[in-house]
């Protein structure tokens, strides 16, 4: 398969309309002028990590079934710090349906009180132009059992805007719809020290947890 070029772009982190612009110390949040960076760096600066930590390889995917269309992503091929990655899935706010994406780790920040990776979110969540950074919760319950896994769930507490996957999952019946975009981690045991791929199996308690927000 063959590429003949590539062009690099992707929501802006403060209006959400596509940006050609980006950070250049870490690479994966967008802008479409210099006035949102500036007004974006209050939240992007805790979560902004430089690119001198990994460096990058293009990995291309191949076409889509249905939409005939090819995506190429970036990858930490090597680092000065180790880089893992992890399957979790994202819930657009602005997408029909979830999907797995690949969230890269950086090594925990004080591996003497937690071994668990430090998750690098801002790439999937576009939380800074609601006013507030993102948050997240630990489901631990799933449909009528303890999850062995629990799931990390992040999400953007201050979004106005509707997310059309959690809605169409349950089926506009929860007694208040879910906002903006969620993206959800898999920790690998209960003590929750690390983290594992999510697969689709995960959906139901996360549905449950969207049929329950009130």
């Amino acid at each position: 398969m063959s590429i003949s070029y590539l062009v690099k772009c992707g929501p802006c982190a403060v209006c959400n309309i596509v940006a050609y612009g980006w950070c250049s110390r870490c690479d994966t949040t967008f802008y479409c002028s210099r006035q949102h960076q500036a007004e974006d760096w209050q939240w992007h600066e805790s979560i902004c990590v430089p690119t001198s930590a990994y460096t990058y390889n293009f990995q291309v995917t191949a076409p889509s079934p249905s939409t005939g269309l090819v995506f190429a992503f970036a990858a930490p091929s090597s680092s000065t710090e180790p880089v893992v990655a992890f399957d979790a899935l994202y819930f657009s706010k602005y997408e029909e349906y979830p999907r797995i994406v690949p969230v890269y780790c950086l090594p925990p920040a004080d591996p003497a009180s937690s071994m668990c990776p430090r998750p690098v979110i801002a790439v999937h969540l576009s939380c800074s132009s609601d006013g507030q950074p993102p948050a997240s919760i630990i489901l631990q319950q799933g449909i009528g059992c303890k999850l062995r896994y629990p799931l990390h769930v992040w999400y953007c507490p201050g979004s106005r805007t509707v997310n059309r996957v959690a809605w169409r999952m349950t089926c506009g019946q929860a007694p208040r719809p879910w906002r903006g975009d969620v993206l959800v981690m898999k920790y690998a045991g209960g003590r929750r020290q690390g983290y594992m791929d999510a697969t689709s199996l995960d959906l139901p308690p996360v549905v449950q947890l969207f049929m329950s927000q009130r």
